[in-house]
């Protein structure tokens, strides 16, 4: 009979309620699961469209089970029992108002023009957009009413809270090179056999949905654009 270890019994497990639960007995599971279940490990915050996705995947692999905006969530914070950590731009307020939510808080960082224009190609900051995302990123932050200086704004801002409620600071063009960056941050130990499977990982295309190309130049001259500026420096990158 062929040994599974606990993660891979965790996906089979999740994947028979999935496809054979009825709604009502999915939800009876999450509520008792939201009464019992832990608080998470760690937390990996980010700006939206920054690579949580796939930095969820990239650990789950590895078998440290972590979900994405699983935990923290718009519309409240839910225990878990089934993962160790979650990866979630919607993190940030939650921790701000209660860092003891979790052990362990890390802060990933994706090139700005790579987040403003994947923002702006889904129309994030549009005014007509209204969803449960669009709107907990409203209450949580000050809209201008114009898409493309919110999109800017949005990633100097929010990055600026990830890094005070973080202890290590990471870019994601690293963790794409290198797989063992966020496992590093995080202070776990993985075995050389992951990391080679981690490799193939890493090669798989990145939720990106970028709909438009937002070079430095689109960008109005202005204090927004400078803070963006200023900041993507002090993290490493040089915009142009």
């Amino acid at each position: 009979m062929k040994d599974y270890s606990h993660s891979q019994i965790t996906d089979i497990t999740e994947n028979l309620v999935r496809r054979f639960a009825p709604n009502g007995i999915r939800r009876i599971i999450r509520s008792a699961e939201c009464l019992v279940g832990r608080n998470p490990q760690f937390v990996i915050v980010s700006t939206g469209r920054a690579g949580s996705t796939y930095t969820a995947s990239l650990l789950s692999k590895a078998d440290v089970k972590c979900s994405h905006e699983m935990w923290f969530t718009p519309s409240g914070f839910y225990k878990n029992l089934r993962h160790h950590g979650d990866s979630s731009w919607l993190a940030v307020p939650y921790l701000e108002e209660n860092p003891n939510l979790t052990e362990k808080v890390v802060h990933q960082v994706r090139n700005p023009l790579d987040v403003v224009s994947s923002l702006y190609g889904i129309g994030f900051f549009e005014p007509e957009n209204s969803n449960s995302f669009n709107d907990f990123v409203r209450r949580s932050f000050q809209l201008t009413g114009n898409p493309l200086i919110d999109c800017v704004r949005f990633w100097t801002e929010w990055n600026t809270r990830c890094e005070e409620i973080s202890e290590v600071t990471y870019l994601f063009e690293d963790l794409l090179n290198d797989p063992c960056v966020v496992f590093s941050a995080l202070d776990i130990q993985i075995d050389n056999q992951k990391i080679a499977r981690l490799k193939d990982v890493s090669k798989k295309k990145i939720n990106s949905r970028r709909r438009v190309e937002i070079g430095l130049v689109d960008i109005p001259e202005g204090r927004e654009k400078r803070d963006m500026i200023d900041l993507a420096r002090k993290y490493g990158y040089q915009l142009s």
